[in-house]
């Protein structure tokens, strides 16, 4: 589906017709939004888990304390962070892995407001099921940075405005004019 609204947009230069490209839009959020937590969740490695900084002198600047990350911390890392918190806090160490220093990651952005107050969360392989029911997807910000933001920018690449499927209620006059031709 998003192969199609490239080519609407590029391959085929058929700007002609941006009803028809919102319309592709529009199906490619609707599938998105079916999609499982693990077909949307980014995917990174991990160079260096850790849960403190440290200043030009290796001394502790900052330190992770419960849901409190330091600033800066990676969103991948602090994801991570989050999952092996909640795996101790809920006595799950024996039934999933923990993540570590060289490990690769899927992670994603967590719906606001939720249980633990948290942004964002990792896991290793597979999303843990005890986490289901307190840990959600944010698909819309999923969709926002995966595809949307490709998307506005082809769009701008052929000089029209892009609206986000979720808000695209607004019709436009010229629209409504071609209708009745």
């Amino acid at each position: 589906m998003l192969r199609e609204l490239y080519k609407q947009c590029l391959i085929q230069n058929n700007t002609k017709d941006q009803h028809a490209t919102n319309k592709l839009l529009t199906e490619a959020y609707d599938v998105f939004k079916s999609l499982s937590i693990e077909d949307i969740s980014f995917v990174m490695g991990i160079s260096r888990y850790k849960t403190e900084s440290r200043d030009e002198y290796g001394n502790i600047k900052d330190q992770c304390d419960g849901f409190k990350t330091y600033k800066g911390m990676p969103i991948h890392v602090k994801s991570a962070y989050y999952y092996n918190m909640l795996l101790e806090r809920n006595n799950l160490q024996n039934t999933y892995e923990t993540i570590t220093t060289g490990d690769k990651v899927r992670y994603f952005y967590v719906t606001q407001p939720n249980k633990y107050g948290i942004k964002s969360f990792a896991y290793k392989y597979y999303f843990p099921g005890e986490f289901r029911k307190d840990i959600q997807p944010d698909y819309e910000l999923m969709f926002n940075k995966i595809i949307f933001s490709v998307i506005e920018r082809l769009y701008d690449g052929v000089g029209w405005k892009a609206c986000k499927p979720g808000e695209m209620v607004q019709t436009d006059l010229f629209d409504l004019l071609k209708m009745d031709s």
